[in-house]
């Protein structure tokens, strides 16, 4: 993939806590979560399609703890903004 097909449209970008998630053209996203230092390292994920977003949305969704709710927070803010696009 490169660096264009990856750019972010302007101001489809947001931060939930230790999650950043993209908007990239063509309506899938680009998710990276941050390893705190020395605790882990930082995880970049590109989804393309609305029904793999959904169901990571849904899984995120149903675990505990503060990164998942993050994570969901993110994703979902992802799907409104594609439904939105």
């Amino acid at each position: 993939m490169s660096a264009q097909e990856a750019a972010p449209s302007a101001e489809r970008e947001k931060t939930f806590g230790s999650i950043s998630v993209r908007v990239l053209d063509g309506g899938g996203i680009e998710i990276i979560r941050k390893g705190a230092s020395g605790r882990g390292k930082t995880l970049r994920q590109v989804m393309w399609h609305p029904e793999q977003i959904e169901a990571a949305w849904i899984a995120a969704s149903s675990r505990r703890g503060t990164d998942a709710r993050d994570q969901s927070s993110a994703l979902r803010w992802a799907l409104d903004e594609i439904a939105n696009g």
